[in-house]
């Protein structure tokens, strides 16, 4: 059973050290955005002129 599973984690092994980067990166703007969208709802300019005020 493990000589089977042993090539698959082999083969397996290199495509998640490649996709591994891109989850991080894609996880680090998704919290960036939802982070900018948070605080572009809290401080959000009555008037248009003062940004930043609440």
């Amino acid at each position: 059973m493990t000589y089977y599973l042993l090539p698959i984690t082999y083969y397996l092994l290199p495509i998640t050290y490649y996709l591994l980067p891109i989850t991080y990166y894609l996880l680090i703007m998704y919290l960036l955005e939802a982070l900018n969208y948070r605080v572009m709802y809290l401080y959000k300019p009555t008037s248009g002129v003062a940004v930043g005020a609440p």
